[in-house]
């Protein structure tokens, strides 16, 4: 039986390089504003 993280890891979402993309431009936003308050 599969558990839900093999089956996650198949999808297309993980499988997607528009998601990789667009959660890579939100890390460094969050990471830029994060900087700049400091």
């Amino acid at each position: 039986k599969k558990n839900l993280r093999q089956i996650a890891l198949k999808s297309p979402l993980f499988n997607s390089t528009l998601f990789a993309k667009q959660l890579n431009k939100a890390f460094w936003e969050m990471w830029n504003n994060f900087v700049l308050k400091m």
